[in-house]
């Protein structure tokens, strides 16, 4: 056998060397491929993973305003209601109102004037009477005695007025 052949593939030794050394490039380069490869995949994941992380902290942040805003919303709510009812211009105008369906009341039909007296029950139903003037304290109490047939005309009888 000639020793310029490669006995395994019966190619020439020079040859041989040359096809090595290309073969061996050609893995360099594709593992420099896959390297990079690789690592752009890694990036991309990366990224979105970091998309991911910055969308699910703006959902938790915003979530976290609606269930804060859940707990408190009925407690400032309430308390404004509260601050609206201390008014003096809330007080005035329930007064001022009243007072309207009072002249009414006594203008108008009895049929009228049971509709007229369940407005003014209902409306006075979450008013304290002490902000009521005399005058119309007693007419308020007077239909609360009417309604309920007597009684002392006091809120607790007018409970079931509603």
């Amino acid at each position: 056998m000639n020793s310029c052949i490669l006995q395994r593939d019966n190619i020439p030794l020079q040859d041989a060397v040359i096809w090595r050394a290309a073969e061996t490039s050609n893995r360099e380069r594709q593992k420099k491929q896959m390297k990079t490869f690789a690592q752009v995949i890694g990036f991309v994941v990366l990224a979105i993973l970091g998309i991911g992380v910055l969308l699910g902290l703006g959902w938790l942040i915003q979530g976290n305003d609606f269930f804060m805003y859940k707990y408190f919303a009925p407690k400032y709510e309430d308390a404004r209601r509260q601050v609206f009812e201390n008014t003096k211009s809330y007080n005035q105008g329930m007064i001022q109102e009243l007072q309207n369906m009072q002249i009414e009341y006594g203008k108008s039909e009895p049929s009228q004037q049971k509709m007229i007296a369940s407005v003014i029950l209902q409306r006075t139903a979450d008013f304290p009477d002490d902000r009521l003037p005399e005058g119309l304290r007693e007419f308020v109490q007077q239909l609360r005695r009417e309604r309920t047939g007597g009684s002392n005309g006091t809120k607790s009888d007018n409970q079931f007025l509603k």
